[in-house]
């Protein structure tokens, strides 16, 4: 069990839009050393016990494979420091960096998609609660109390409450980063409630 909104209070969340790119940029402190984060976002292992099953090359150059759906080629990776690569697409980046401080680790998660496929800030919608979910299930394993199934797996109430939870609050994001308008926005909560959460 975990504080939906104790969890979602703890991220930091952004939208940028420029003439090539939708991103989402999302921060949270993690209350676990440096190494133990980096080996949970990397280790295959564990990647399975709280995300989803990863196969590939894990270093840079290789490519990976997140179940039947996602894959991608890694562009970067200086461990314990941060990783690039391809997020089902050429054009889409995900960058992941941690910084150690104290007893926390901060971990950013910068998603870039481009605006050929996302249309307006409104794609943050979808992309922001797919992140917001997976950071809650790495929280909740670094705590050692991992939720019951991989979180790309799980149909459990309590993951679904919290993705709808999340759209509302990527909604007041777009908003206030005006990079799309209420009518995207009312657009792209429909269909971000129909991909992550009509089917669970």
């Amino acid at each position: 069990m975990f504080d939906t909104d104790a969890e979602l209070a703890a991220v930091t969340r952004h939208v940028r839009r420029d003439p090539l790119t939708v991103t989402v940029l999302l921060r949270r402190d993690l209350r676990a050393a440096h190494d133990e984060v980096w080996d949970a976002l990397t280790d295959r292992e564990q990647l399975s016990r709280w995300f989803a099953l990863v196969a590939g090359e894990f270093r840079e150059g290789g490519r990976y494979q997140i179940g039947d759906t996602t894959s991608g080629e890694i562009w970067e990776c200086r461990p314990r420091e941060h990783f690039m690569l391809t997020f089902d697409g050429p054009e889409s980046l995900l960058t992941v960096e941690l910084a150690y401080a104290g007893d926390f680790t901060t971990l950013q998660l910068t998603h870039g998609v481009p605006i050929s496929d996302a249309g307006s800030g409104a794609e943050a919608l979808v992309v922001g609660p797919r992140w917001d979910t997976a950071l809650v299930a790495l929280s909740c394993y670094l705590g050692g109390e991992p939720l019951e199934e991989p979180v790309t797996s799980t149909h459990s109430q309590e993951v679904l409450d919290l993705t709808k939870a999340s759209i509302d609050q990527w909604a007041q994001v777009v908003a206030e980063s005006a990079t799309a308008t209420p009518e995207e926005i009312s657009a792209g909560q429909d269909s971000a409630l129909e991909q992550l959460t009509a089917h669970r």
